[in-house]
């Protein structure tokens, strides 16, 4: 039974498309609000989360600290004992290989952190989402970083159809290529949905998170500015059926939309140029 807390899953459609940045960013944000934020590193025996956020040497329990847990787990309990990253409390994989015991422990700490908090925010691996793992049907809402290219939309309509089949409601965010790559409004055309925001490259990212800086370290940098809208929406209320189309897109139809949020102006003007060559194209 859900409790009274949000669960967002954060999942992307490729290696290295930002996905664990963003959902650090999107956790730190709501944190910067006000918010009693968790997020938990569901990559087990990976280690990501506490090597991108710089918390490897940080003191406080991972998941393999959890795995002798049984009986109800109370998430004050829990929570106390975490380390905190700007705020939020984090959940780290570590090294360690995952027990035998780590689905059956992280459903009943999940359970447990969702009555404990307002917002839970999970790194959720990608084959988490096909294996239909019993986590992802706790999640109230995923985002979805779609990289602009053909792999990136392929696996992400697999991801989507995987999302939907377990009740969970999906919200696309595409994420540039350094060169080249499909143009955003292509990517979502083709996986006939509407984007909530586009993360652009950013060229210091891999700088900050070397240097123990972690992810969205420069508050005007792409992955923290749409850290903050996603927050905004998702933290609002109501999740994806509640991120009105109408406020965040202009009101032409599909492929006129045109995205007023994360892009930068050459990029807007791109988008509006290539609706526009479409409506040309159908006439």
């Amino acid at each position: 039974m859900r409790g009274m807390g949000r669960v967002v899953a954060v999942v992307g459609a490729g290696g290295g498309c930002g996905a664990s940045s963003l959902a650090a960013a999107l956790a730190a944000a709501a944190a910067s609000d006000g918010a009693g934020v968790v997020l938990v590193d569901l990559d087990l025996g990976g280690g990501g989360l506490d090597v991108l956020l710089g918390q490897e040497t940080a003191t406080g329990v991972r998941w393999a600290d959890l795995d002798g847990l049984h009986g109800p787990v109370a998430a004050q309990d829990v929570l106390a004992v975490l380390p905190t990253w700007r705020g939020v409390r984090v959940l780290g994989a570590g090294r360690e290989p995952p027990s035998a015991s780590r689905s059956r422990v992280a459903q009943a700490v999940l359970s447990a952190l969702r009555d404990g908090t307002d917002l839970a925010v999970l790194d959720l691996p990608r084959h988490a989402v096909i294996g239909a793992d019993p986590v992802v049907g706790s999640c109230d809402a995923a985002v979805l970083v779609v990289p602009c290219d053909q792999r990136g939309v392929a696996a992400a309509g697999a991801l989507l159809v995987a999302l939907e089949d377990r009740g969970v409601d999906p919200l696309v965010v595409t994420r540039s290529q350094r060169r080249g790559g499909l143009h955003p409004l292509d990517v979502a055309e083709a996986l006939g949905t509407r984007t909530a925001g586009h993360l652009r490259h950013e060229r210091t990212a891999r700088g900050d998170v070397d240097h123990g800086l972690g992810p969205a370290s420069r508050h005007g940098g792409a992955v923290a500015r749409l850290g903050r809208e996603l927050a905004g929406a998702l933290t609002a209320g109501g999740g994806p059926s509640a991120w009105r189309p109408d406020a965040r897109w202009t009101d032409e139809p599909w492929p006129g939309d045109r995205w007023t949020g994360s892009w930068s102006a050459a990029e807007r003007s791109a988008a509006e140029r290539s609706a526009a060559e479409r409506r040309a194209g159908e006439r």
